[in-house]
């Protein structure tokens, strides 16, 4: 999988890197080693949801980890390339619009158009999918191709009683009314049951669910991690975030990281689940800057609460003069999150058609909430009126029609109707007569 990793990396960075230009490479080389400091170029992005963010941000004083979309959305990503990144936070919502060359094992639960929809992918090269399965609420259910040799180790799993259990490539994207669950995992291999050795390479999980006036979005990712007898041994590149907005106005944002961690600790200073953000581990003068912790939940990217989060962000040769503050930005355990408070959930009653004189301190009853008692007469009044009146009263002729009125009014009109058709009919026949 490392091999494989470089492979893509390599190409990632050298076919695109010839496109770019002598005089890009030029500016680079001259103004390698500058360092830090933020630039002026980029116009921001248009947020549908909040503020904008003026610029990316040069690493490692003022980098802002980019927010993908600014639709409700969770989203986990295990590894990412990218060439020259965007000047402007947030980015488009997946690498086909985000720029990103390179992005591993991606799943994301996102809420736009008013319905859920998930998608999961093992692989984007340079904008396009290699492998997917995507869900909305009229297919609800998608499994990747791998499901068939995935269907056969769970077999092997159940006939050894859980002692021996595999998985490959498994991807799974679910979508209802409520919510999108996606996940993705590379390689798993449990072996002993739940107590016993716990091997999983490349995961990611995107979800978003809805539940009564809350909504709650969440990513995480991971490139290894290994627990053995419940224990954890080693975590490598384990990032999550989660966010929820309840219609009551409550909002909150999570987010955790690891880069390295090895019998629950993290190895280097700085980059544990609760480090601090942005934390420089490699300051290479521009050459190199290494990060880890990246986080952002209040730039502006879109409303609140979002966040992002990035266990491991790496770049190469960091110049001011670049769109983005890089010429290369490479991430590990990323994850973010947006969620959006429910609209309410319950319908208003309707207005009834009657109603009788108006509450001391209450609604006209032509609305059925004058008092507690529907607007008939005798209601408190007490500032917000009760629930509609079962049965319209009997009105005093001066507010809105009753549905006996209504009945009575429809009989009249109808004996006018069928009165004019008559009228209609002998007049006809006494024209003919005539003629």
């Amino acid at each position: 999988m490392i091999a494989a990793f470089a492979a893509i990396l390599v190409v990632a960075v050298g076919v695109p890197t010839f496109a770019l230009g002598a005089d890009r490479v030029d500016n680079l080389l001259g103004g390698a080693g500058s360092g830090g400091g933020s630039t002026d170029s980029g116009s921001g992005a248009t947020s549908s949801g909040g503020s904008v963010s003026d610029k990316a941000g040069v690493p490692p004083d003022n980098y802002v980890p980019p927010l993908h979309g600014t639709d409700p959305h969770g989203q986990g990503s295990i590894a990412t390339v990218d060439l020259t990144p965007e000047a402007a936070n947030p980015v488009g919502s997946d690498p086909s619009t985000s720029g990103e060359e390179v992005v591993v094992g991606d799943s994301n639960g996102t809420q736009s158009g008013g319905q859920y929809h998930g998608r999961v992918t093992l692989l984007w090269l340079f904008g396009n999918p290699v492998i997917d399965v995507s869900s909305d609420q009229s297919n609800g259910h998608a499994d990747g191709p791998f499901q068939p040799i995935n269907d056969g180790l769970q077999q092997l799993c159940d006939g050894s009683g859980g002692q021996l259990c595999l998985k490959l490539l498994d991807m799974h994207s679910d979508s209802t009314a409520t919510g999108s669950n996606n996940s993705f995992e590379l390689l798993g291999a449990h072996l002993g049951g739940d107590q016993g050795i716990l091997l999983d390479v490349g995961t990611s999980n995107g979800n978003i669910n809805q539940s009564g006036d809350c909504q709650t979005a969440h990513g995480d990712s991971s490139v290894a991690n290994l627990d053995i007898q419940g224990g954890s041994v080693a975590q490598v590149g384990q990032g999550d975030s989660t966010s929820t907005a309840c219609s009551g106005g409550s909002k909150t944002t999570d987010q955790h990281s690891t880069v390295l961690g090895l019998g629950g600790n993290e190895v280097l200073p700085g980059c544990g689940p609760d480090g601090p953000a942005n934390t420089s581990l490699i300051d290479a003068d521009g050459l190199l800057q290494v990060l880890c912790n990246a986080s952002d939940t209040t730039s502006g990217q879109t409303s609140d609460p979002y966040g992002v989060r990035e266990a491991l962000a790496v770049f190469a040769l960091v110049n001011d003069g670049i769109p983005g503050g890089a010429l290369l930005r490479v991430t590990a355990g990323s994850a973010e999150s947006h969620a959006v408070a429910p609209g309410p959930t319950s319908t208003e009653n309707p207005p009834t058609t009657g109603g009788g004189t108006k509450g001391a301190g209450g609604k006209g009853g032509n609305g059925g909430n004058g008092g507690n008692n529907g607007g008939n007469g005798n209601g408190a009044g007490n500032g917000g009126g009760g629930g509609a009146a079962n049965e319209a009263a009997a009105g005093n002729g001066s507010l809105a029609f009753t549905g006996a009125d209504l009945l009575v009014l429809g009989l009249i009109g109808g004996a006018l109707i069928l009165g004019g058709l008559a009228l209609t009919t002998l007049a006809g026949r006494s024209h003919r007569q005539t003629v």
